[in-house]
């Protein structure tokens, strides 16, 4: 017999929940409520949109050196790791290309705001990480952005705390806003995700270990004060909101954070070529789901024959923040739209 618990609650700007599925002994098994506790301490440390979080204090002190906690030292060098993986399609310190596009607050808004973006970048390679110490520096004038990459790392290191010590038929599955993370023992019929990019059709995967993530630019659009849309994803060669023909894509990968950083990354890359070599070289144990806008489907990478075609569309689906709803079994676990 599978018992099953579950909680959620909207963190880190996003819907999340979690799925704990035990067969057997359950005391072993993680609380979920403790599960958004952790994350809401994450939260606060993190979060970009609260003065007293410790990214905000760093970017305050730009230029100059900072103690920041362990968890946060993680998220940095993660960042700075993303960037290097990716070869820079992955750029952390475009925080201030966001702030001047108007994404200064919490989505959702409805006033138009923002405007133009200073074509100045700043050099990732400057930012200095020293984990063992939490000493850490930013270039002077960058601001630190975890958005491309902090949900999918909270997802990495809560799940993983929550099943430290779980007995064997314990498993869990953490969304955070489309970034999923699951571990331990997946219930009988495995976790299904199905993904929906807005345009083409509806895509299922089984995930029975590892995690899934979502880049989208049709979600988190706005106009900016002279009537332009735009969207939260920001290309580091023009600091402007990428305009190549993808418009999602969903990787899976062993962690969340790599997920993440991947599927910003294609995002950017894609071309009406398709994908780099340089792109193709990163989809090492990795797979990919692009949509491009007019809804034409390519799937890449040594996981690509994960990702199952299973309905015409998703119109009038609700579904997570970037276009995911978690489903075990029979039953479905949907969130809400941003």
């Amino acid at each position: 017999m599978t018992a099953e618990r579950s909680a959620a609650a909207r963190l880190m700007g996003t819907d999340v929940d979690v799925q704990v599925c035990t067969t057997g002994a359950t005391s072993s098994a993680p609380d979920p409520s403790q599960v958004l506790e952790r994350l809401a301490d994450l939260e606060q440390r993190w979060s970009r949109f609260r003065i007293d979080s410790e990214v905000s204090r760093l970017n305050r002190l730009a230029g100059a050196p900072a103690v920041v906690s362990p968890d946060t030292a993680t998220l940095l060098a993660h960042a700075v790791l993303a960037w290097r993986l990716t070869g820079g399609r992955f750029d952390p310190l475009l925080g201030d290309a966001l702030v001047d596009l108007g994404y200064d607050r919490s989505f959702p808004w409805s006033d138009p705001r923002g405007g133009a973006t200073s074509r100045h970048g700043y050099p990732v390679e400057q930012l200095q990480v020293d984990e063992r110490s939490g000493l850490v520096q930013l270039p002077a004038g960058a601001r630190f952005d975890p958005g491309g990459i902090g949900k999918g790392l909270a997802a990495d290191i809560v799940t993983a705390e929550s099943l430290a010590g779980a007995a064997p038929g314990v498993g869990m599955l953490l969304n955070v806003g489309g970034d999923l993370r699951v571990g331990g023992d997946p219930p009988p019929n495995g976790w299904e995700v199905e993904v929906d990019h807005l345009v083409g059709p509806l895509v299922r995967v089984g995930l029975t270990s590892g995690a899934l993530a979502t880049s989208s630019r049709l979600r988190r659009r706005w106009r900016t004060s002279d009537g332009r849309p735009v969207h939260h994803v920001v290309d580091p060669r023009t600091r402007q909101p990428t305009a190549g023909p993808a418009a999602s894509v969903t990787v899976l990968a062993e962690s969340a954070w790599w997920a993440e950083a991947l599927a910003t990354a294609t995002l950017v890359d894609w071309s009406d070529d398709g994908p780099s070599d340089e792109l193709l070289g990163m989809m090492d144990g990795c797979g990919a789901l692009v949509t491009t806008t007019d809804g034409t489907q390519s799937v890449l990478g040594a996981r690509a024959d994960e990702f199952m075609v299973v309905g015409p569309d998703a119109d009038g689906a609700t579904v997570d923040d970037d276009g995911t709803a978690a489903v075990t079994g029979a039953a479905v676990a949907r969130g809400s739209r941003r």
